[in-house]
């Protein structure tokens, strides 16, 4: 058995373990923060379950607050503890550990505000994020426990009580954000029940939506869409093909998100083109433009000539896009696309493209 007065010089009066503990904290939040940081720069996707909410957070203000990508910063910050860590092992001396402590618990303070304002303002959790979150503060713990000269675990009348609290609490509510995140990924609900509830065929599939299939068709599918959404272009066509072929009644609902810059404009559009007669030409083609954005739907409008309508056309159109945003917002609606399916007399429900494709007996890619 090794002697403590062994295990201490060791480190120049630290405890290896911990020391230890520290580096591989580090390196996980680097293998973390390089992951969003080359998303953010490539715009690559990250593999989030079986939502789009890391794309969804990434696409937000939260990501790059003043135009500072948080990534970025958390990078910096790991790679900070991670190279002195090293430079405690090499050295075997402790050194300037009051600063990086306060600098974990700043972090871990500032990642655990952005992790809960995506829960409350995008309904959305991003895994690696929350990860993050919870890598930041296991190492604010791990120095605000142990001593800063013998990396050794005071007693528990010298320990910083109330930093130990708040870094407790927000670890708790990471971990709390993180587990309700995994369970909205895995189920497909999240809208308001008793709202859903009340809502007939006619709220949801009005008159001068634009409408894919036949109208006597007794399944109806309501997609809450947007097509400055990759996920949504991908969808939408499938959802065309099978309503043309007789499997139900497509109707669809625009709702441009927030963190998709020229969604609400492109909605605006299709509704146009819906007014003008020409909303499915619209639809179908705008699923190909790919990522060119409002320059791809300013050419596509014009090309339809459905760019410039009569004054009251054009509120009309204004009115539907609006109109739609209300009934979205009224429901909870958070994700593009969002699938409800009335069927007969039953109440309206929420249904992933998978059950759908499954209630058809039909693949994403059949033509």
């Amino acid at each position: 058995m090794v002697a403590k007065s062994q295990l201490v010089s060791r480190f120049g009066g630290g405890g290896p373990v911990v020391v230890w503990l520290v580096l591989l904290c580090s390196c996980l939040g680097l293998f973390l923060t390089a992951m969003l940081s080359v998303a953010h720069v490539y715009g690559a996707s990250l593999y989030c379950g079986a939502s789009d909410d890391c794309g969804l957070v990434a696409a937000s203000k939260l990501a790059a607050p003043m135009g500072i990508p948080v990534a970025f910063c958390g990078f910096g910050f790991y790679l900070s503890v991670c190279a002195a860590s090293v430079a405690w092992i090499i050295k075997r001396k402790v050194f300037g550990i009051a600063p990086i402590t306060w600098l974990c618990v700043g972090v871990a303070a500032a990642s655990s505000v952005l992790t809960i304002l995506a829960a409350i303002r995008l309904h959305a959790h991003c895994v690696w994020c929350i990860s993050s979150n919870v890598v930041s503060i296991a190492l604010a713990l791990i120095f605000l426990l142990t001593d800063g000269r013998t990396w050794a675990v005071p007693e528990i009348g010298k320990m910083r009580r109330w930093p130990l609290s708040v870094m407790a609490c927000l670890l708790g509510t990471s971990i709390a954000v993180g587990a309700v995140g995994l369970r909205s990924s895995s189920v497909v609900h999240g809208l308001k029940a008793e709202v859903l509830a009340r809502l007939t065929l006619t709220d949801l599939a009005p008159a001068d939506s634009l409408t894919v299939g036949a109208k006597s068709s007794d399944k109806v599918v309501v997609a809450f869409t947007d097509l400055e959404c990759a996920a949504c272009r991908g969808v939408l066509p499938f959802l065309v093909r099978s309503a043309k072929s007789g499997a139900f009644r497509l109707v669809v609902r625009m709702y441009p998100m927030p963190s998709h810059a020229g969604a609400f404009e492109a909605s605006l559009a299709l509704a146009k083109a819906t007014v003008a007669g020409r909303g499915l030409e619209f639809l179908t083609a705008g699923c190909d433009l790919g990522d060119s954005g409002l320059e791809g739907i300013d050419n596509l409008a014009r090309d339809l000539r459905t760019e410039e309508l009569t004054p009251a056309a054009e509120a009309s159109a204004e009115a539907i896009v609006r109109r739609d945003l209300s009934l979205a917002h009224q429901l909870g609606v958070n994700r593009t696309p969002t699938l409800l399916l009335l069927s007969g007399p039953h109440s309206p429900t929420v249904i992933s493209v998978a059950d759908l494709q499954r209630l058809l007996g039909v693949q994403l890619d059949e033509g």
